[in-house]
């Protein structure tokens, strides 16, 4: 795929996702039942748009879409971990999404990803998992991939089939605040990302503003309700995003929000999906209210 950025700037960005691989997830690996296409995007190579479905029961009455982390850049919806054998083995149909990692144009790759996410919705909306309708269908994802379905529900809104948001452990619902706060290495990461260096000084805040899904109004929901869950682990900083983000909800119609805290790392939670009992529970609770 064509990328636009210099090859001064490859390396700088090549150099910001090496020091970032730290950050991601483990990786383990189950097989999915089949892979197909949810959209067809200009430029964006098929397998960034795929949906990865796994074996379930005819029975199952729920759907869990998993939308993954890595920093905008990397991850993988092979990134499971043990959530298809644990959902399965509570009557649960599971299915993971890539999105984007790149832009192939001069559009910010963040747009393409919230592209592929409305066509997502558009996807599920038709009922092309099965032909008879899920009882609740709960997106859940992990860190950036918290933020592109916060900030899909900002922009757009999820359809009215999508029962549960459920939100893990992302310090970037208000990403004019996270630029402020952090390290040099992660600036320069939201520099590339959002193109800052080619906006005055005085635009920047309003680049940022509009990729935080808490600095955004919520659409109002005239029907049905949405149940916003976000989760977080012992960061300070994902910690103060998830209440900020509870707040930019607070006035808005068909929302019901609440928030969570763990004493676990950022990298902690899709991996306790399966292995900590409790938790699952709580997310298999959080799925069927």
């Amino acid at each position: 795929m064509k990328c636009l950025l210099s090859p001064r700037r490859n390396l700088e960005f090549l150099g910001i996702a090496l020091v970032l691989i730290g950050l991601l997830p483990s990786c383990s690996y189950a097989a999915p039942q089949k892979t197909v296409p949810y959209a067809e995007l200009p430029g964006i190579p098929v397998d960034q748009t795929s949906i990865d479905l796994y074996a379930c029961n005819r029975s199952a009455e729920d759907l869990v879409v998993y939308v993954h982390g890595g920093a905008w850049i990397k991850g993988d919806k092979a990134h499971v971990h043990a959530m298809p054998d644990y959902f399965a083995g509570n009557n649960v149909c599971f299915a993971s999404v890539n999105y984007p990692l790149q832009s192939p144009d001069r559009r910010l790759v963040m747009d393409h990803q919230i592209d592929a996410l409305a066509a997502l919705d558009s996807w599920l909306s038709q009922g092309k998992i099965r032909s008879d309708s899920f009882g609740s269908i709960s997106i859940l994802a992990h860190s950036a991939g918290a933020h592109l379905v916060a900030l899909l529900d900002k922009r757009h809104g999820w359809n009215t089939d999508i029962d549960n948001l459920i939100l893990m452990d992302s310090a970037a619902y208000d990403l004019s605040k996270k630029f402020r706060d952090s390290s040099l290495g992660f600036k320069q990461l939201l520099e590339i990302l959002l193109r800052l260096d080619e906006v005055s000084s005085g635009s920047r805040q309003a680049v940022l503003r509009g990729s935080s899904p808490a600095l955004l109004p919520a659409r109002p929901r005239l029907n049905g309700n949405l149940d916003v869950v976000l989760l977080s682990g012992y960061r300070p900083s994902a910690r103060a995003s998830a209440q900020s983000l509870r707040e930019s909800y607070r006035s808005s119609p068909g929302y019901t929000v609440r928030t969570f805290d763990y004493p676990w790392r950022h990298r902690d939670f899709p991996r306790k999906i399966g292995t900590d009992l409790n938790f699952g529970r709580q997310l298999l609770q959080l799925i069927r209210l």
